[in-house]
């Protein structure tokens, strides 16, 4: 027992006399009270979530459809199907209509918990830029409700020519105010992207996108 439900307990027996002197009602809320903040106790002791492991990342193919998902500062989050790795790389070349992304496990017990997971997505330090608002948007984020060790899938799909942004993007994995994950990709101009997978985790993109601009040049 915590010191919290200890304490709530010694209230609510020195509240506990005659039914002259404590109305009814008082006996029946310490009592109601009491209950949940032990079943509140139980439940954190048994519920943890540890880290959001990707399993694959890169360019994939996959059908939207279905009803939004999530809501975010760039509009409503499609639900996608038939999702299917195209190419395993952390260097995203900047086209229209093209999809890359990750797919991910929540780790953490129990098995099966629904769990409020809120996923957010950095866009480069330039940020994007709506022609049609002229809002900036810096980073989008949105809650979904995720399955503890159930494989799920997240992505960013270039539908418009102005989110098409070359740089660092990172996509991130919150939960409680805390980060449990994240996963780096650096798009750049198409005709400089390089076919093959980029170790870019812990590597700067600013100095890829040069690197591969002076070659190129």
């Amino acid at each position: 027992m915590t010191p919290l439900t200890k304490s709530f307990g010694k209230l609510c027996r020195r509240s506990t006399k005659p039914a002259m002197t404590v109305p009814y009602a008082l006996w029946v809320g310490c009592v109601f009270l009491f209950s949940v903040l032990a079943s509140s106790v139980s439940q954190s002791d048994e519920y943890r979530i540890d880290r959001a492991s990707v399993l694959e990342h890169g360019i994939f193919q996959a059908q939207s459809g279905g009803p939004p998902v999530g809501h975010s500062s760039l509009g409503p989050v499609t639900k996608v199907r038939d999702v299917s790795l195209v190419q395993s790389t952390t260097t995203i070349p900047a086209r229209k209509s093209l999809r890359f992304g990750l797919r991910y496990v929540i780790a953490g017990v129990p098995a099966g918990a629904r769990v409020e997971i809120k996923l957010v997505t950095r866009f480069p330090e330039a940020g994007l830029l709506d022609p049609i608002t002229g809002v900036r948007h810096y980073e989008s984020e949105y809650t979904i409700r995720g399955v503890v060790g159930a494989p799920a899938y997240r992505e960013f799909r270039f539908d418009r020519s102005w989110e098409i942004v070359s740089g660092e993007w990172v996509f991130e994995f919150w939960h409680a105010g805390r980060k449990i994950g994240m996963q780096k990709f650096c798009v750049m101009d198409a005709e400089s992207a390089p076919h093959e997978a980029a170790p870019l985790q812990g590597a700067n993109c600013a100095f890829l996108i040069g690197r591969i601009s002076s070659s190129a040049s």
